[in-house]
């Protein structure tokens, strides 16, 4: 009998041992008519060839390495042999595993019928298994592109409903809030996703949408849904989530006045004249100055609109980062003559010493 059966003796084990046990029994042997098995099958055979008797044999004494060769001797540490016997006292000796295995065959299994039946069983049950598997990898697949499809559609018929808005006074609504809370950047006609959403909210997927555009960092969309929809939206992220989660449109209150938050009178310090050395020439530039451990700076801007950290004494260039905002290019300067002050000093006087100095202290 060949199989790919453990017979159900792993059934019951544990891994990492499960998989030990099913190592060994599948390691492979020959019997004595040149025919190659599984060791589970070799032996579940030679159980009903008769080697059906079980005994577990110390060995005191043995073959045991001397000075001078090999003898037979008295074993420092006693030999436990497993054996399966049959009546006419010929046997097989195994290890723990195979002994174990073949006690378990000889106390389930009483004839090869019994044997048969299991083999049946268990294939019928993979059969089964494997059909399940087959069919839940079919229906996850089907389900897959089912959403991936209803995502297509959905977005194809926002994409229609957004087209809808455009020129629209919504439209203007929505770009007015926008741009008054991000001056800096055009308007995204994708922003307008918002109000497709506020009116098909109870679509789960509007809803989906909304509860992910309206993040802590969206606050023109937020500001947007808030205006269209007259709902004030909870700051805390959880409280906004549980709120968009549970509103009807039943909870709008209509379109409601925009009115832009005035920006605060702070003026701009006034912007310095003072010089870039470029080359061996000086060019005329304007700026903030900042003085740090007595020295001064001047935060400028070029003509891309990036800014600059000029030392004011030389009109030298104090770094090649340039920054895109004069806050960022404050906080290089400050890190730039906290890690190498004593070296910008010394380049300072180095420079003044060799004549390089700025108009604006020179006359």
């Amino acid at each position: 009998m060949k199989t790919n059966s453990f017979y159900g003796f792993t059934d019951s084990i544990k891994q990492p041992r499960k998989q030990k046990v099913e190592n060994t029994l599948d390691k492979l042997v020959r019997d004595n008519t040149n025919t190659v098995y599984r060791y589970a099958d070799f032996i579940v055979n030679k159980i009903f060839e008769g080697f059906n008797i079980p005994s577990i044999h110390t060995i005191t004494h043995g073959m045991i390495n001397t000075r001078y060769g090999k003898e037979c001797g008295e074993l420092t540490t006693p030999k436990i042999e497993y054996r399966i016997s049959n009546n006419e006292n010929r046997c097989y000796t195994w290890n723990k595993t195979y002994y174990d295995f073949a006690n378990y065959i000889i106390d389930n299994f009483k004839t090869l019928d019994d044997i048969q039946n299991f083999i049946d069983t268990e294939s019928d049950k993979i059969k089964a298994e494997q059909e399940a598997e087959q069919k839940r990898i079919a229906d996850e697949k089907a389900e897959k592109e089912a959403k991936e499809q209803a995502k297509k559609e959905f977005e194809n018929w926002k994409c229609d409903e957004i087209k809808k808005l455009i020129d629209t006074d919504i439209h203007k609504l929505c770009a007015e809030v926008f741009t008054s809370i991000y001056p800096e950047y055009n308007y995204p006609l994708g922003n307008l996703s918002v109000v497709v959403y506020a009116d098909n909210i109870e679509n789960p997927l509007c809803r989906d949408g909304l509860i992910s555009m309206l993040h802590n960092n969206n606050k023109a969309s937020i500001k947007v849904f808030e205006v269209y929809t007259g709902v004030k939206l909870a700051k805390n992220h959880k409280e906004r989530i549980t709120q968009l989660e549970t509103i009807t449109k039943n909870d709008y209150k209509g379109i409601q006045e925009f009115k832009p938050r005035k920006k605060s009178e702070h003026t701009e310090k006034e912007l310095e004249t003072y010089y870039r050395r470029i080359g061996n020439e000086y060019i005329e530039a304007h700026g903030e100055s900042i003085k740090i451990d007595g020295i001064t700076f001047f935060i400028g801007k070029n003509d891309k609109g990036m800014y600059s950290v000029t030392e004011s004494t030389t009109g030298i260039l104090c770094s090649s980062d340039f920054k895109t905002s004069k806050t960022a290019a404050k906080t290089l300067i400050k890190e730039i003559m906290q890690e190498k002050g004593e070296f910008i000093k010394n380049s300072i006087t180095g420079a003044i010493n060799k004549g390089i100095k700025s108009p604006l202290y020179s006359a």
